[in-house]
């Protein structure tokens, strides 16, 4: 006889009646088999312990499906981390996680003919109290801010190649009938810190620029093309920043009217856009321990370290040396412990 491998009266489990319905499965132990009329895949759920679980889908429909984020049973203070991978399943599709709350109304939408896999992390608040209070106070912070802009309550997180690391072995594990529920325990908790300590560090500058006003530029379509061609210098540290009368002559638009419908839609000039993006790939080597500072002021193109860090502190308000000292105390009770 085989044992559930997730309590069924957990505190999502009203989502995932409601996600069986919608894919006309029933569910066995901790899976719901896509029934072949619907597709082909698999979906797999565990509550980790009280308060917090995660979903875990991998799926080919047959036609298109469409269900809520969330659903009336999980209002209030529940949220969600949703991880998008690739089709091939062993990375981010664009190097970003979500954080949403459950006010935030939203539609996911899985296409037809298209393999879909989306870890998702789920906990309500007082899981959070207790076990990140300082993550905990900076969510309603950001969350606070979002809903007095009238945006969207969705806070963005950029993962690091250590949580890219543990995802892929986590989808690994997914497949795996050995994989024991301390062992995806321990690795989802340290993805979930990764995000929340990304989360602690941000600003409500950072957060996305507000919807409604994005949406009323005539620009929109061409600025998002815009910023997806800055990705190519920002993922090259050693590039400059793309000359901007180039850029508006590419895209059609004179000078002064790409600068000021990107800041429109994105809050922020060319170039604080470029520069903040330049310094969190700075901070994201910082944390893998890759390099010294010499070396990334060197590839950022700083002829002096200490410029480095003055831009650096001006996007974290902290300088590099000081997180490099605090990272490395942090690993040293870790393992002390």
């Amino acid at each position: 006889m085989t044992k559930p491998f997730a309590k069924k009266n957990c505190f999502f489990s009203p989502f995932l009646d409601y996600f069986s319905s919608k894919l006309e499965a029933t569910a066995f132990d901790n899976i719901i088999k896509i029934p072949p009329q619907i597709g082909t895949g698999c979906i797999k759920w565990h509550l980790l312990e009280e308060g917090f679980g995660f979903l875990f889908y991998n799926l080919t429909p047959k036609s298109d499906i469409e269900f809520d984020l969330f659903i009336k049973e999980e209002s209030g203070a529940v949220y969600k981390v949703i991880y998008e991978l690739e089709e091939r399943l062993d990375t981010f599709s664009d190097k970003e996680a979500y954080l949403y709350s459950a006010d935030f109304q939203k539609k996911i939408k899985i296409t037809r003919g298209k393999q879909t896999g989306r870890l998702i992390l789920i906990f309500n608040k007082e899981w959070l109290e207790k076990n990140h209070p300082n993550a905990n106070e900076k969510i309603e912070q950001l969350l606070s801010t979002l809903i007095q802009n009238n945006q969207s309550t969705a806070i963005p997180g950029e993962p690091d190649r250590k949580s890219d690391y543990i995802l892929r072995q986590l989808v690994e594990m997914m497949d795996c009938s050995s994989s024991t529920p301390l062992i995806l325990k321990t690795k989802l908790f340290i993805l979930l810190n990764a995000f929340l300590n990304k989360v602690i560090s941000q600003s409500s500058k950072e957060l996305p620029a507000r919807e409604p006003m994005a949406y009323c530029s005539p620009h929109f379509k061409e600025i998002i093309e815009v910023a997806e061609n800055l990705k190519k210098y920002i993922n090259n540290p050693f590039s400059a920043l793309p000359n901007i009368k180039n850029l508006a002559y590419e895209y059609n638009m004179s000078e002064s009217t790409l600068r000021r419908h990107f800041k429109i839609v994105y809050g922020k000039n060319i170039y604080e856009y470029y520069q903040g993006k330049r310094m969190s790939w700075a901070k994201e080597e910082i944390e893998n321990g890759d390099v010294t500072i010499g070396e990334l002021a060197l590839k950022l193109g700083f002829r002096k370290p200490n410029n480095f860090s003055k831009a650096f502190r001006k996007e974290f308000h902290i300088l590099p040396n000081e997180l490099k000292h605090i990272l490395i105390m942090t690993m040293y009770v870790y393992f002390a412990n």
